[in-house]
């Protein structure tokens, strides 16, 4: 029964292998980096970053520089992201429940249905 149970372990492992070998040399990522939560926590600034799945609920992210950065699935409930640059942003299911976009400028962004937002679009994505 112990060597059946080894065997299925181990069966399960190579298909899971394979899904995070193609993942990473496709170059896509499936979360966030530390060290991309970090600087936009510090430093207010993170270009083109990986926050794909981050928690930044609350937080205050007013005049924040997310310029094409990759925010897919991240939690942004009740974030002030009055006058942030979304510019190019990857928004697709991002949860913006009570999260305060007055002058957030989404020109380019990506929405979260996959639609792109029209350029000039602030505080809400014109399409």
């Amino acid at each position: 029964m112990e060597k059946r149970r080894e065997a299925a372990r181990k069966a399960m492992l190579i298909p899971a292998a394979a899904v995070f070998l193609i993942l990473t040399l496709t170059g896509i990522s499936v979360s966030y980096t530390r060290d991309d939560l970090e600087k936009i926590k510090t430093t207010n600034v993170c270009e083109s970053c990986n926050l794909r799945g981050a928690s930044l609920t609350g937080l205050d992210l007013s005049g924040a520089n997310l310029a094409h950065a990759d925010l897919t699935g991240a939690n942004l409930t009740g974030a002030n992201l009055t006058g942030a640059n979304l510019t190019g942003a990857t928004l697709i299911d991002v949860r913006f429940l009570d999260a305060n976009l007055t002058g957030a400028n989404f020109s380019g962004a990506t929405w979260i249905d996959g639609s792109p937002c029209k350029a000039g679009s602030t505080g809400k994505c014109g399409k």
